[in-house]
């Protein structure tokens, strides 16, 4: 399959989860669907989340991909390595805030000096983990990509990731504005519970 069609794909995939993501926050659009209790709809929303994650992550992937121009057997390489790097560094990003969130209600609340330490220590230690992953994604890059793709690589990567943020922007304003035009449904002869009649047929003027 060609690169531009994987993109065009890629970029259909993640309309379709902006959208997905969006309809899970606005919950059902009428009264024929049960409606979820708050657990249930907490799974639903980070299950939506995850799969809009993932389809970002793949879109900005196979995008920089291209741009770099890599050989079939380096771009496998590329694409392992950068899924593994969004991975790992997603994962940090929970944990961290995670603590962040435990640190600031141990301030608020106790102020226990031993557990305000241990949240501190485990924020350090997320940075340096940070810093391990990075620097082992540099080194793999520095063995898959040529020293002119490694500097593309670092011109590319910012406008890539603001070229994906805009498109997902435009996405979720393009559903609001239209969730917003809808509105509600028009009550009356012709909305619910109005005259079921057919219309009359109007006379004709008598000469």
């Amino acid at each position: 399959m060609k690169r531009a069609t994987i993109i065009i794909l890629s970029a259909a995939l993640l309309a379709f989860a902006v959208v997905a993501a969006h309809a899970t926050d606005k919950g059902p659009v009428d009264g024929s669907q049960p409606a979820m209790n708050s657990k249930q709809a907490e799974i639903r929303e980070n299950d939506n989340r995850e799969k809009l994650r993932r389809r970002i992550e793949m879109m900005m992937t196979i995008e920089i991909a291209d741009k770099l121009d890599l050989p079939a057997e380096k771009e496998d390489e590329f694409l392992l390595a950068m899924r593994r790097q969004f991975r790992e560094r997603s994962d940090l990003t929970q944990e961290m805030v995670r603590t962040r969130q435990e640190l600031e209600n141990i301030q608020k609340t106790t102020k226990a000096k031993e557990q305000l330490e241990q949240k501190l220590a485990k924020l350090t230690e997320i940075k340096k983990k940070q810093i391990e992953i990075d620097d082992r994604f540099n080194k793999k890059l520095e063995k898959i990509l040529t020293l002119e793709q490694r500097a593309k690589f670092i011109v590319e990567w910012p406008s890539v990731q603001e070229k994906t943020r805009a498109f997902i922007e435009q996405r979720r304003r393009k559903m609001h504005q239209n969730t917003k035009n809808k509105g509600p449904k028009a009550k009356g002869p012709k909305g619910p519970g109005g005259d079921k009649s057919p219309p009359k047929t109007p006379k004709m003027p008598q000469k």
